[in-house]
């Protein structure tokens, strides 16, 4: 299986997924809504209006650094993202999608440590799903808690959670499909997997500007993913967070401090990034 699969070959096109994952078409960029809690709800026009300024040094600023022009890092190339989304800030504000799948990743996976897999799957109304694959249950679960939107902001939260949920299948070897492993899940196993899933967020909602990128300037298949994978693993190696006295056990990350915990990681994440 493995996380590769989840980020292989230049974006644009369909993204590789692992073999559990449910399909999904990704929402047309056109296609938004007016709910003021999507990422990219018609109503932000202004913002974005404004954030156009900063958008053109961003696209320079990446495509300086698809082409390896002197003294441009992935690290300048990220400052620049960030900061052409409004700085951290908004670029967190803007994230909704994001903010709520993993919110609702951090609960499952709460629940799963605290009540067992069964009893979970019971609360989120996929009772039918016990006993099943673990490859079932994963899709069932990324359905629940991510299903397919209506935005592009949508779809790169709905892949973050494949993402994360892919890496714990792997760190718990689900191929041999003893599903009921996960409610050995601990405290910094969760930790782990929120992380991973607003890495990927976080990848996934640049790669769309670095893909145009990658396709503009005519590079191998080779090259594309040698510099996405620069890209995520400059990701993965910045994005950190300290859980202090967060009790991911039995916090509810959808209210109160759990809410914020989510908000901060994710603003703590673009700041990192632009700094």
């Amino acid at each position: 299986m493995g996380t590769s699969s989840s980020f292989g070959g230049p974006k644009g096109k369909s993204p590789l997924l692992p073999p559990w994952a449910p399909n999904g078409d990704s929402p047309d960029s056109n296609n938004n809504d007016n709910d003021p809690e999507k990422g990219d709800a018609p109503k932000k026009e202004n913002n974005e209006n404004d954030l156009s300024k900063n958008y053109s040094g961003a696209k320079r600023a990446l495509s300086r650094y698809i082409n390896n022009a002197t003294g441009i890092t992935v690290k300048h190339a990220a400052r620049s993202y960030v900061r052409s989304l409004g700085g951290a800030k908004k670029a967190s504000r803007s994230s909704s999608g994001g903010k709520r799948a993993i919110a609702n990743l951090g609960g499952v996976l709460g629940s799963i440590a605290s009540r067992g897999l069964e009893q979970t799957l019971t609360n989120l109304g996929l009772q039918d799903l016990i006993g099943k694959s673990a490859e079932i249950v994963f899709a069932g679960i990324v359905d629940a808690i991510a299903p397919v939107g209506t935005t592009n902001e949508e779809a790169d939260a709905r892949q973050a959670i494949i993402d994360a949920l892919d890496k714990l299948y792997d760190k718990f070897k689900l191929d041999d499909n003893n599903i009921n492993k996960l409610d050995s899940l601990s405290e910094s196993d969760i930790k782990e997997a929120i992380l991973d899933g607003i890495k990927a967020y976080i990848y996934e909602r640049w790669l769309q500007e670095l893909s145009l990128c990658i396709e503009k300037n005519s590079m191998t298949p080779r090259d594309a993913i040698k510099k996405e994978a620069d890209i995520k693993e400059y990701i993965s190696s910045s994005v950190e967070y300290d859980f202090v006295d967060v009790d991911v056990l039995n916090i509810d990350f959808s209210q109160g401090s759990g809410k914020e915990t989510i908000e901060n990681i994710f603003q703590e994440a673009y700041q990192t990034l632009e700094s």
